[in-house]
């Protein structure tokens, strides 16, 4: 009956941390470049648990000898969340007019550095504005990066607005003496996370491509329109991909596992004060 506690106890877990997912969904289903958080689970048994602790699938026999008793291999040991993951489905693209709002009709991410030349992250929001210094800069503080991994810059002398083509050579009307003439800043590539590869949740809307083993990938890196990384649309922001009525549905799924796991952890409480009563 113990072990019918700690299942239902982490059954429990579970189902807490499913809400949690669910709730952050809901509270960005308006954040611009979102991707919804998927949380899975898998079974945990006492074979799993073996590798920390041998003894726990050991049990005395005739001889006096522990054996593995293949009773115990087969119990079940309640349910663990694996590590978050992304839903990468486009959300809904919507004009805005700003010649700095960016949206990516494909697979493809924006990359961003920072002035200490660290790895870079990856986004879809694409909300970039200039900073003190005219570079353009993601809501979060990245420097948008051109082909060659260097901060986009806006020289001294630009008469008009930056402009993005849909195959992301950023260009910006300069003056030179006394001429107007359009100068190229740079080639916007876009980062395409290879297959195994996982998107961690940074903030801000950005996020680090990791390996299996938690270690940072280089992602290829693509002219837009190329390869599926999807081309440029200027003057549209991408919003949140987070579907109501299935965070909805998580939502009363969530909230039903817990319940039920509360209701067997009581069960199991009553079963224990009756023989503890037997005893007296």
């Amino acid at each position: 009956m113990y072990g019918s506690m700690w299942t239902s106890s982490v059954g429990m877990s579970a189902g807490s941390d499913r809400m949690d997912v669910t709730a952050h969904n809901i509270a960005n289903i308006n954040s611009d470049g979102f991707r919804r958080h998927l949380l899975d689970f898998v079974e945990l048994t006492h074979v799993a648990l073996a590798e920390q602790n041998p003894a726990t699938i050991l049990q005395p026999v005739v001889t006096g000898t522990p054996e593995v008793d293949p009773a115990v291999l087969a119990r079940g040991h309640g349910v663990r969340a694996r590590p978050v993951d992304l839903d990468e489905g486009s959300g809904p693209v919507r004009r805005t007019g700003v010649p700095g709002d960016l949206a990516i009709g494909g697979g493809g991410y924006f990359a961003l550095g920072d002035a200490a030349g660290d790895d870079p992250i990856y986004t879809r929001l694409g909300a970039f504005r200039l900073d003190a210094d005219s570079h353009l800069v993601h809501p979060g503080g990245g420097y948008l990066l051109d082909a060659d991994g260097e901060p986009i810059q806006i020289p001294e002398g630009a008469s008009g607005d930056v402009s993005v083509s849909s195959d992301g050579k950023v260009s910006v009307p300069v003056i030179e003496d006394g001429e107007e003439s359009i100068s190229t800043l740079g080639q916007i590539v876009l980062a395409l996370p290879q297959e195994g590869a996982r998107l961690a949740p940074l903030g801000d809307g950005t996020y680090d491509l990791l390996d299996e083993d938690g270690e940072t990938l280089e992602p290829e890196l693509e002219v837009p329109g190329d390869a599926g990384a999807g081309r440029i649309i200027s003057g549209h922001l991408e919003g949140s991909n987070v579907d109501m009525s299935a965070e909805m549905l998580e939502m009363i799924l969530a909230q039903r596992a817990f319940q039920l796991n509360g209701r067997v952890l009581q069960a199991v409480d009553e079963m224990l004060q009756g023989a503890t009563d037997l005893r007296r």
